[in-house]
């Protein structure tokens, strides 16, 4: 169907988009009227099919007008229309409309010199500086420097380009990285100097140290497994509490550890029948889970055994005293009496071999219960 001028002009008021589309499509319009079509139509349908009219057919000053357009659609028009100049994708780059800018920049980017690099470098849109760092142009300060960016897939994309063939100075510079997924990436990486890994290894972030801990502990000296004990990260103590070369005077240390998990996993390592008196009694000034293993210890003498009686914890009591009142003497029994721990004095009061001078102090006790149970025990002779 052929289309008078006068036909179209009625026509493109109409109320309905498609109907003022196909009009646009069809109408015998001039070139200068479509032009206005694409540039004034409130509807982008409208305006699109204006510009598939004038598209073959733009001269230098239209792409300009074009790109400044307040239409997202015919800026877009302009970012892929392939005669666009250059200058023009350079100013839509920075569009605010990031589609306007995915579509621009990477048809220029690879033609940037590195004054333009550093400038889209330093966008504030994200997209734009992710396809700087994508770029196989893009210099190695540069990427460096997008390595350490904001918005991590701009920083993972740098990282992992530089990490391709690193120096010892780069991994050093990432190791340091505000940004925890840097650092880890150089913890992974394959090439990482040990003295980097040594580093991360004591690193705030914990996904960083499991990374590079396992790297490290594979074939960790006995220097570094005792500077690691002394670690500020209970993960880094308890690799070293399992590590095999160990030293004991490092385990007998974690042993008293402050973190559970440590001292569970050191414990059973020094309490073995190797283990020295000594070694057992700096044990007892640990936490009580160290001290309730003493106290059962097959080798702890009766010296720890009796200043364990005395611990402020019942548990550690109940485990000690009744190996103490075993083969007690006269000063043993002398020596627990004096204590404030009433479940203690009450053992005593009911051991079938306390001796009758102390049941007689016994009986005079504050506590009733201990005092009754001695007195029970003077009366049955």
């Amino acid at each position: 169907m052929s289309l008078t001028l006068s036909e179209a002009k009625k026509l493109i008021a109409s109320s309905y988009p498609e109907v003022r589309q196909w009009t646009v499509e069809s109408g015998p319009f001039s070139p200068r009227r479509l032009k206005k079509f694409c540039r004034k139509a409130p509807n982008p349908s409208v305006r699109g099919a204006a510009w598939e009219r004038i598209k073959g057919d733009l001269t230098e000053t239209d792409f300009k007008t074009y790109s400044g357009s307040q239409h997202v659609d015919v800026r877009l028009h302009v970012a892929a229309h392939p005669e666009t100049p250059e200058i023009i994708l350079y100013f839509l780059s920075h569009d605010g409309n990031q589609s306007v800018r995915q579509a621009a920049l990477p048809r220029i980017v690879a033609s940037l010199n590195l004054e333009g690099l550093e400038y889209f470098s330093l966008s504030e849109y994200d997209d734009v500086r992710l396809i700087i760092a994508a770029n196989p142009q893009t210099p190695r300060a540069m990427l460096l420097k997008l390595c350490d960016d904001r918005v991590q897939s701009v920083s993972q994309k740098a990282v992992s380009r530089v990490l391709e063939n690193a120096a010892f100075k780069e991994l050093r510079l990432l190791h340091s990285s505000q940004f925890d997924d840097v650092r880890l990436a150089v913890a992974a990486h394959s090439q990482t100097p040990r003295e980097l890994l040594l580093t991360l290894c004591d690193n705030q972030a914990e996904s960083v140290r499991e990374k590079a801990l396992p790297r490290i502990m594979a074939n960790a000296t006995v220097e570094e497994l005792e500077n690691f004990h002394s670690s500020r990260y209970a993960d880094v103590r308890l690799a070293v509490s399992a590590h095999p070369r160990t030293p004991r005077t490092i385990l007998l240390k974690l042993a008293k550890d402050s973190d559970p998990e440590v001292r569970q996993k050191a414990l059973p390592r020094v309490l073995t029948t190797e283990i020295h008196q000594e070694e057992l009694e700096e044990l007892t000034t640990g936490y009580d889970d160290a001290k309730l293993a003493v106290a059962v210890h097959p080798l702890t003498s009766k010296d720890v055994l009796l200043n364990l009686s005395f611990d402020g914890n019942q548990k550690v009591r109940e485990k000690a005293l009744p190996r103490v009142l075993q083969d007690a003497t006269l000063e043993d029994f002398r020596r627990l009496i004096e204590t404030y721990h009433v479940d203690v004095r009450l053992a005593l009061a009911m051991h079938h071999q306390t001796p009758k001078g102390i049941l007689r102090r016994l009986a005079k006790d504050r506590e009733p219960e201990v005092k009754k149970a001695a007195l029970a025990k003077l009366k049955k002779g």
